[in-house]
């Protein structure tokens, strides 16, 4: 396996890819998925992988820390498919809350904090210092919480589009 990188690398002690449990679907989208794949590359493969990884993040944009945020905002996570934008319990509450903390951090790396010492002629991205991961999650899990009409096989929809169901009465769950 590739280099520790310690800030991206490693989520309480873990591989990031064994730390995500909450929002482990992020594992396979992109960027993230390139991500991972430069995280584990090889010394003389690195270069390569951060190469393919800024590819995925350029066709999205040129800031890290927005685009993490769309991809983690788009994704159906375990407390949305469990409660459907409602308090998911507390144990899953706090997980998410952290994994939230922990991809915040990792949206505010530069490219020579996740990658130290990458090749001087790799694009540098940019981030956004004071984003709020846990704030724009909330903003976008309030009117799920609040579309009670919307039945379960649309709510990927909805949350990924920020599209809620305004009808007036709720339908039954049988």
């Amino acid at each position: 396996m590739g280099k520790d990188y310690k800030l991206c690398y490693v989520m309480n002690g873990w591989p990031i890819w064994m730390g995500l449990w909450c929002s482990r679907g992020l594992l396979a989208a992109e960027p993230l998925r390139a991500l991972r794949a430069a995280l584990a590359a090889e010394e003389d493969e690195l270069t390569g992988a951060i190469a393919a990884l800024e590819a995925e993040l350029f066709a999205r944009g040129t800031n890290w820390t927005d685009t993490l945020l769309n991809t983690v905002l788009e994704e159906e996570n375990l407390c949305l498919r469990v409660a459907a934008g409602q308090d998911a319990g507390p144990v899953l509450e706090k997980a998410l809350a952290d994994e939230l903390d922990f991809l915040q951090q990792l949206g505010r790396a530069t490219l020579d904090e996740v990658f130290p010492g990458a090749a001087v002629f790799l694009p540098r991205w940019q981030t956004t210092p004071d984003a709020d991961y846990r704030a724009a999650y909330e903003a976008r899990r309030a009117p799920a919480a609040r579309a009670t009409a919307c039945l379960p096989a649309t709510m990927s929809l909805r949350w990924r589009t920020g599209i809620w169901c305004r009808c007036a009465t709720p339908i039954r769950s049988v």
